[in-house]
């Protein structure tokens, strides 16, 4: 969001510098000037973006999908967990493996560091521990 704004801003920019002759073109200070007004303006428009806005920018990541644990095969309890740690949508990675862990297959994927591939891997072991009945000793 914030990049398509400054990239709108820089390309007004430019658009009033092509439109202006060089007869009638202002000041080198005067540009500068407005272009410091400019940014000061996108700054503190930026400062005063609800919460939300930021949230909604890093789903908007390329790490995450846009399945939610709640759309996957997981039990009431493992639901509340994932919420409980602050989890609403998958990421790429987890997206893509768990469906196929949960339903018995074998599955090798890589992803970065911080991605969520031990979440992927260990929900659907904690399904499968809790259908076998596992209580611990």
């Amino acid at each position: 969001m914030k990049k398509e704004k400054k990239e709108e801003a820089q390309a007004k920019k430019e658009e009033v510098h092509e439109e202006l002759p060089d007869s009638e073109s202002q000041s080198s200070k005067e540009v500068v000037e407005e272009q410091k007004h400019d940014e000061v303006a996108e700054m503190e428009e930026a400062a005063q973006e609800p919460k939300a806005d930021k949230q909604e920018e890093k789903r908007d990541d390329k790490y995450f999908s846009t399945l939610k644990f709640s759309e996957l095969n997981l039990s009431e309890q493992t639901l509340k967990a994932v919420d409980g740690l602050g989890f609403a949508t998958c990421s790429e990675i987890q997206a893509r493996s768990i469906p196929h862990i949960l339903n018995g297959r074998d599955v090798l994927g890589a992803a970065k560091t911080g991605s969520g591939k031990t979440l992927a891997y260990m929900l659907p072991a904690v399904e499968m521990l809790r259908k076998a009945h596992f209580t611990p000793k």
